[in-house]
């Protein structure tokens, strides 16, 4: 089937050749990559143009090859990152950032990985599902407004169509988080060689189409956590978020998140900074507090700021929130 090339972002019909790239596997050719002109969405029309036939048998051979392993080659940060997310997962759970009277969903689980790692380190179920390989214990099928909390780690750049972001979504319930775990750019590069352009990709986000997607789903405020390259998405405001954080600061032997700070522009991150909360649209990062002399403050490296980038007109968002070169 042919998908209609609309934006599924922000349903502007204007979308514009970016670049092209020659795969030669799994029985992909050259691919047609097009970017929005509204919100700098990109998407490939000739995945779009696949069969859902055709898009299954990819998204198996594709991942069947890592699934339920322990390396990766195109991903060889997987398994410390989900290690990272479990870590970050938990943390939360005990802030109370994320409810648990409903149950939490892994949406495309894989091999369960994330599951099983979160087992590991406190008594907390995520429960996992998989439309294209067989889900692992424990499992559930998808139900609206059923869960909590849910999660998709490398999901969002596989959609071809704005149903399927939406079904997702659907699941969360009216209090509940979304986490999400895909790469977030100032701007998607035209470069054929960019290491995000694997065969079963297919949509990828701008910070500004990011924001205005999550926007459009109610969310209020979020983290950005570095070394698990996750996003949680709260429907709470921004300073009730803040204000749980400001005293998760106060504990002892635990991650310290952030410290308010003024607003500054950034040109990339550390991997070594912890968390950083964003008002949505607002994206802010943190990094370690520096006296005026420039040095690292005594109070602790661990002590961050939170920056928010300022706006440019209309809008838009101006931070880049991912080097290129590092993976997602």
């Amino acid at each position: 089937m042919s998908i209609d090339s609309t934006c599924m972002i922000c349903g502007n019909e204007e979308s514009v050749p970016y670049f092209k790239k020659a795969f030669g596997k799994y029985g992909l050719g050259v691919v047609e990559y097009r970017k929005c002109d509204g919100c700098d969405f990109v998407f490939s029309k000739t995945h779009n143009d696949m069969t859902d036939a055709e898009w299954g048998t990819l998204n198996r051979d594709d991942h069947a090859g890592y699934q339920s392993q322990t390396e990766n080659s195109d991903d060889p940060r997987w398994v410390a990152r989900i290690n990272a997310q479990a870590s970050l997962i938990d943390d939360c759970r005990q802030l109370d950032l994320i409810p648990t009277k409903r149950p939490w969903l892994d949406f495309a689980a894989g091999g369960g990985q994330l599951s099983t790692a979160l087992r590991k380190i406190s008594d907390l179920t995520l429960l996992n599902y998989d439309r294209y390989l067989p889900s692992t214990e424990p499992k559930s099928e998808p139900a609206l407004g059923a869960f909590n909390f849910v999660i998709t780690t490398s999901v969002f750049e596989h959609f071809r169509t704005r149903p399927d972001l939406d079904a997702i979504q659907a699941l969360v319930s009216p209090e509940g988080v979304m986490g999400v775990h895909t790469l977030v750019g100032k701007q998607v590069p035209a470069d054929p060689d960019w290491f995000y352009l694997l065969p079963v990709h297919t949509s990828f986000f701008s910070i500004k189409s990011m924001g205005l997607l999550f926007s459009q789903w109610g969310y209020k405020s979020s983290l950005y956590e570095v070394d698990s390259r996750l996003w949680p998405f709260f429907k709470r405001p921004y300073s009730e978020v803040q204000a749980i954080l400001d005293k998760a600061n106060a504990r002892k032997a635990k991650p310290t998140y952030f410290r308010e700070g003024r607003l500054q522009w950034i040109t990339g991150i550390s991997r070594k900074l912890p968390c950083a909360i964003l008002a949505i649209p607002l994206i802010g990062i943190t990094r370690p507090v520096r006296s005026s002399r420039n040095s690292v403050s005594s109070r602790s490296a661990k002590t961050t700021r939170l920056l928010r980038p300022a706006r440019s007109s209309g809008s838009v968002l101006r931070h880049p929130m991912l080097d290129r070169r590092s993976r997602a």
